[in-house]
């Protein structure tokens, strides 16, 4: 069996990786209560709350991020975290001020993202309760174009969407 003498911790986020260095100790808490990881600590896996993150660097300096919910897995000397938004900071008060604003501004955003598609499904059902009414007997014996064209009449009359850019899917061509 291999010794460690650090963990290598990767912090990613979605988007981007929040950290990816050494570190000789780390604290984070899970839906069990607040664990401790150091080198050679048996592999795991765990789920991760909202919460204040901390790690210590190979120079011995605390290293703290304010994270949301994500999961932590252990594995030899490595330790990966996904979670789903998180931010560095220099100090408790300075990452408790940026945490509360930033999650604060992503909740809305997400709340205005999530009534968007809220109003799209219902102007989705709506037209096709109309392509229904326009023809009882069978709307399936139309033609898919003149569904789709009067499925999308509909929807057009009764919903304007904003979302924000980072909502946009992005398609890598190969």
């Amino acid at each position: 069996m291999s010794r460690f003498n650090s963990l290598h911790v990767f912090i990613r986020l979605p988007l981007s990786t929040l950290y990816d260095d050494h570190a000789t100790r780390l604290v984070a808490v899970s839906s069990a209560g607040s664990f401790g990881l150091l080198p050679n600590h048996v592999d795991f896996v765990s789920d991760l709350q909202p919460s204040l993150l901390s790690l210590w660097n190979l120079h011995g300096e605390e290293q703290l991020f304010g994270i949301d919910e994500g999961l932590l897995v252990k594995q030899g000397d490595r330790v990966s975290i996904a979670v789903r938004r998180g931010l560095r900071g220099e100090s408790l008060e300075q990452l408790q001020a940026e945490v509360t604003e930033h999650f604060m501004r992503v909740d809305d955003e997400e709340r205005h993202a999530r009534a968007a598609l809220s109003r799209l499904e219902a102007n989705m059902a709506r037209g096709f309760t109309q392509l229904q009414r326009e023809h009882p007997g069978n709307p399936l014996q139309m033609t898919a174009q003149r569904r789709f064209d009067v499925a999308l009449r509909a929807c057009n009359r009764h919903v304007s969407i904003r979302l924000p850019v980072r909502y946009v899917v992005w398609q890598h061509s190969a």
